[in-house]
């Protein structure tokens, strides 16, 4: 699981944190339907209901979707669907030496 994209890259995975716990996943999808409908009943606003749930569900989307992590000669890259931002980090000049 090489990305060819990336020079000198050595590793690549991808961690999946709802697979890892579906019970915390299923609690956290069934905590936003809680609040949407609290909203719904103390605003009786549809759109105010839908601009809050939309928030929730953006807000712990990462946690949904894979992340890539890339480990290459001199750096770490942490990748996340729909986030145009890269974390990189750098390797201590000890590490693997």
């Amino acid at each position: 699981m090489r990305d060819s994209s990336i020079s000198g890259t050595l590793l690549q995975w991808k961690v999946w944190l709802a697979k890892k716990n579906p019970v915390r996943a299923l609690s956290v999808a069934v905590l936003i339907m809680i609040c949407a409908y609290f909203v719904f009943f103390t605003t009786e606003d549809l759109l105010l209901t839908s601009i809050a749930t939309a928030i929730l569900v953006i807000m712990v989307i990462p946690y949904y979707l894979p992340i890539t992590f890339i480990l290459t000669d001199d750096k770490i890259i942490k990748r996340m669907p729909f986030s145009k931002k890269t974390a990189v980090g750098r390797i201590p000049p000890f590490c693997f030496r």
